[in-house]
């Protein structure tokens, strides 16, 4: 056994152990403090370095149309297979569950959907009765397609070859926030099996401040625990996209995994949280300012969390956020 893989080994047995949210929290902020910007940078090059797409890709390969990036991978293990209606068009979409013990919810990481897959896209969220959609990129940006308009218009309904889709109303959040209501299309009722044919309600939140391959403005900072209480209101399957599926979707999935391993008392490690989530949907966090950013809202949830954080804890997360904002506040 190599060094490397001892220590990766020592931090994996670490984090199981069970400890309370509170010493879980004061542990974490002191080891960023401890590693500080440059620290935690030689580290995200490191694993970014180490760390080849995990599993296989097959399916990816064989479905490159379908794909709207040629070099962002789609894990075989665990990519969501769609089954109503795949003897037609195949069970292949840009897409892979994110499951952890410690999570409420299941996540289901994809891809902004192309005009040409938003069938796939929908029947997806049907099939798997996700309740909602984040949706953290625009349709453009810098002039440049990131997402097709895979939703109807305000009132009006979209008929695609699996299911239709019904604007039904807004709700009035933070964020831009449409109801609309999936319903299968008549021919594949009977071929829905175990799935529900029921109408499903889906709520998309569609954040559409954060720049592709960067982070939040300052002011935006803490918006993704804002998003995140919003898939905890139900405990269905959330849908989660920017563009690629990786960097921005990424960095949020990235945030509830290590809140919710504080609330279990766990070690939190976020070299080992990014590995870890990776092994679920290959090349999460994209870029060594999102995995700083990752880090600087777990920080900050730990300091506002109401834990009886120690004080020298506390300390080290003033030292830490001071230090990040100074290096990264725009």
């Amino acid at each position: 056994m190599t060094a490397s893989e001892a220590i990766s080994n020592a931090v994996t047995e670490a984090e199981q152990t069970t400890t309370t949210p509170a010493e879980s929290m004061s542990r974490f902020v002191k080891e960023m403090n401890d590693k500080g910007m440059s620290g935690l940078a030689a580290e995200y090059h490191t694993i970014d370095y180490d760390d080849s797409p995990a599993g296989t890709h097959k399916a990816f390969m064989m479905n490159m149309p379908k794909n709207r990036y040629s070099d962002v991978y789609c894990i075989d293990e665990t990519r969501v297979p769609l089954k109503i209606g795949a003897s037609a068009s195949g069970d292949y979409i840009h897409a892979n569950y994110v499951v952890f013990p410690e999570l409420q919810n299941k996540f289901i990481c994809t891809q902004g959907p192309l005009h040409t897959t938003r069938d796939d896209f929908w029947r997806m969220v049907y099939q798997e009765r996700a309740e909602t959609i984040l949706m953290l990129c625009r349709p453009a940006e810098e002039g440049k397609p990131k997402c097709a308009v895979y939703w109807p218009e305000a009132r009006q309904a979209i008929q695609l070859d699996t299911v239709n889709v019904e604007h039904i109303g807004e709700e009035e959040t933070e964020f831009d926030t449409m109801l609309f209501r999936v319903n299968l299309n008549e021919p594949y009722k009977a071929t829905a099996n175990a799935i529900s044919s029921e109408p499903l309600i889906v709520k998309q939140h569609r954040w559409s401040t954060w720049p592709d391959r960067g982070i939040p403005n300052h002011e935006s900072a803490m918006v993704p625990l804002k998003l995140l209480s919003y898939v905890r209101e139900t405990r269905a399957p959330c849908v989660v996209h920017c563009s690629a599926g990786i960097g921005r979707t990424g960095t949020v999935i990235a945030i509830e995994m290590g809140i919710r391993r504080f609330l279990e008392g766990k070690r939190v490690d976020l070299a080992t949280l990014i590995k870890d989530l990776r092994k679920k949907r290959a090349q999460c966090i994209q870029t060594e300012i999102q995995y700083l950013y990752v880090g600087r809202v777990l920080v900050e949830y730990a300091l506002s969390s109401g834990e009886q954080l120690s004080a020298d804890a506390r300390q080290a997360a003033e030292n830490f956020l001071t230090e990040y904002d100074g290096k990264c506040k725009k």
